[in-house]
């Protein structure tokens, strides 16, 4: 199957729709609830393939990444 071609409305339509539909129903339902730390607040962003918690250190940069992602998925 040829990609859609991004140079047209409805290409650009598809890839939008695709990539969307990745972020919310791929991307956030592994990364959530799971990442967020109950315990101390945050992040937890060290996570393995199957969800499971290899580290429990944070860095600054990935909590305000996480922060960003959200709050600009919030004012969508």
């Amino acid at each position: 199957m040829k990609p859609p071609q991004i140079t047209t409305a409805a290409g650009r339509e598809l890839m939008s729709d695709f990539y969307r539909d990745q972020l919310l129903n791929d991307t956030l339902r592994f990364w959530f609830p799971r990442c967020v730390d109950e315990q101390h607040g945050g992040f937890l962003h060290c996570l393995d393939r199957d969800g499971s918690i290899f580290d429990t250190d944070k860095s600054i940069w990935a909590q305000g990444r996480m922060s960003w992602l959200l709050l600009t998925l919030f004012n969508c």
